[in-house]
């Protein structure tokens, strides 16, 4: 089975169970690093859709402030479920990246809620070509996922049959010139600064997207 067909058929629900805690609804008044940072790039009434957004926690926090609206996606049922039952003014829906159920450019952002790093390897030129198709021309796209020195395999500890790629996948995105870093924030499972443990380093990062703006004109001839 590939990674995606194991979160989908129960990886993806056990996720959400062992980390219930972290996703409780009263957690919503929250603020954490990626949200801090996230919300920098958002105006009231603008779209936001999370991939991998679990119950829609943090989605919840950017309708209550700045006053967006949320949409997101993940492979647990149980975590759609449970997000539909405690936000229900958010659009959840039971899906994965590399096939988004929305019309191009319906996003004002688009963020990558801490999944990347569990998606099969062939299927990151469609997860990128997903999440391009989705995001507005002069929208934001927001990575959030582990931050190595070096790109570096290990097995999942939780599931047979599934690796962790831990990489900067943000360099999938900055390939191309209408991509350019907006901002980058380092922070780890235990703090909010830099983790001199590569293994444990995770970063926010904040990408801006331009179709003509990364090309430089010239006078044709």
């Amino acid at each position: 089975m590939s990674q995606r067909d194991i979160f989908l058929a129960g990886e993806g629900d056990a996720y959400f169970r062992r980390n219930a805690s972290g996703y409780a609804p009263e957690r919503a008044d929250a603020n954490p690093l990626p949200l801090q940072t996230v919300r920098n790039y958002l105006r009231p009434g603008q779209r936001v859709l999370e991939i991998g957004c679990a119950n829609g926690l943090n989605l919840e926090r950017l309708r209550r402030d700045p006053g967006c609206t949320g949409s997101g996606i993940d492979p647990s049922a149980a975590a759609i479920e449970a997000g539909r039952q405690a936000f229900p003014a958010l659009d959840l829906q039971v899906g994965t990246a590399d096939q988004l159920p929305f019309a191009d450019a319906s996003f004002d952002l688009v963020w990558f809620g801490f999944c990347l790093y569990v998606i099969d390897r062939p299927l990151l030129p469609r997860v990128v070509a997903e999440a391009d198709r989705v995001l507005k021309d002069g929208g934001f796209l927001a990575i959030v996922d582990f931050d190595p020195d070096a790109p570096v395999r290990r097995r999942y500890s939780h599931a047979a049959g599934v690796n962790s790629f831990k990489t900067d996948h943000a360099r999938m995105f900055l390939g191309f010139p209408q991509y350019v870093l907006a901002e980058k924030r380092p922070f780890s499972h235990s703090a909010e600064g830099w983790d001199a443990d590569p293994g444990e380093r995770l970063a926010v990062q904040v990408l801006a997207k331009n179709n003509a703006g990364g090309y430089a004109p010239l006078e044709s001839a």
